[in-house]
């Protein structure tokens, strides 16, 4: 919901920007060269190139997020995409067509919106 309303918000002062979303296990670690903490692991990954997949004004879901349990499908437009990877990742190598899903708020949920 967040990232849907963050492209909408940004993009009415003329900023156009692009999300990468998945979901999964993640790590947050101290990294000892910036001295701040690091989030890693293969869904963070998968999310980092999904972002730049995106179109400008474009939120990416990875299909693990699509279906997640917790995702309210009534508030959502789901359309599957397919796109190529444009660097290798896990066992997946560059060029390799992933599913994944762009995803927009229902006319309800937009801002300013009727509600129905």
């Amino acid at each position: 919901m967040c990232a849907c309303q963050l492209i909408n918000m940004v993009k009415l002062i003329g900023i156009h920007t692009r999300i990468g979303m998945s979901h999964g296990k993640t790590l947050v670690r101290h990294n000892p060269l910036t001295d701040r903490l690091d989030i890693e692991g293969d869904r963070v990954n998968f999310a980092a190139r999904l972002e730049p997949l995106a179109q400008a004004g474009e939120v990416l879901l990875s299909e693990e997020l699509r279906y997640h349990p917790d995702v309210d499908q009534n508030r959502f437009i789901f359309t599957p995409q397919q796109r190529p990877l444009p660097k290798a990742i896990g066992d997946k190598s560059k060029g390799t067509l992933i599913e994944c899903y762009t995803v927009t708020l229902a006319k309800a949920e937009k801002p300013g919106a009727d509600s129905e």
